[in-house]
């Protein structure tokens, strides 16, 4: 698998080994976190690399600075490259003394520090924007062929028990994963007029509906491919 920033926090995977590029200590911390996640394969390994002046245009130097030198005290003590799960916790110590140390008090950045200190990397990840979102997004179920109608079929069916039965939960979780492979994060600005404002965990496109706005190959269709007819939709 290859990913950005967005496997840091929240991806629920399980890899052998994990290729991080060089970033902050808690980034590389969330990063790990994804790797032998589940204890089944004696021990993974998180690799390292440094793509040329790549991290200084997504994270700010002082984080940066801060990690490889604490790395690369880490690596001196050890005299080995390999750095071991047991030292995980005095690095992240000696990497939240030296950012304190190089950043004020009344920065922008300590109240980062300050959830950073607490381990509370998930506040972090939320405070904390690679790529600011300007616009609403909307999960949008596509249905294009028999096996997504079956899918939205038992989706409706689950949420129509109106019990909402520890059962229902169960069937809802299950079905997840397989439902997800049908949805698209779709922008404001592409979704149909009708179904912004509406609040629904899930928008439904049919075989007549996702055309106008959707291709199955090439994704969001720019307003130039939309036909005229379609274009009151989109």
């Amino acid at each position: 698998m290859v990913s950005t920033q967005v496997v840091e926090a929240g991806v629920d995977i399980d890899l052998d080994i994990v290729y991080r590029d060089f970033a902050p200590l808690d980034s590389i911390n969330q990063s790990a976190g994804r790797c032998n996640r589940n204890g089944l394969k004696g021990k993974g390994e998180v690799r390292l690399f440094e793509m040329e002046k790549g991290w200084n245009k997504i994270y700010d130097d002082v984080l940066i600075h801060a990690t490889r030198r604490v790395i690369d005290q880490a690596v001196s003590r050890l005299e080995s490259d390999i750095i071991p799960e047991r030292a995980f916790y005095y690095l992240n110590e000696a990497y939240a003394q030296q950012v304190r140390e190089k950043v004020a008090d009344n920065s922008a950045h300590s109240e980062l520090i300050e959830h950073m200190k607490r381990l509370q990397f998930a506040t972090v990840s939320d405070k904390f924007k690679v790529i600011e979102q300007k616009w609403v997004t909307h999960s949008v179920f596509i249905d294009f062929n028999d096996q997504s109608a079956d899918l939205w079929r038992r989706y409706k069916e689950i949420l129509g028990n109106s019990e909402r039965s520890l059962g229902s939960q169960k069937a809802l979780r299950k079905l997840r994963p397989e439902l997800l492979q049908y949805v698209v994060q779709f922008p404001d600005y592409i979704l149909p007029e009708e179904y912004k404002g509406k609040n629904k965990a899930i928008v439904y496109l049919g075989t007549d509906e996702y055309p106008a706005c959707y291709d199955l190959v090439t994704g969001y269709k720019k307003e130039e491919e939309v036909p005229m007819h379609a274009a009151q939709q989109c």
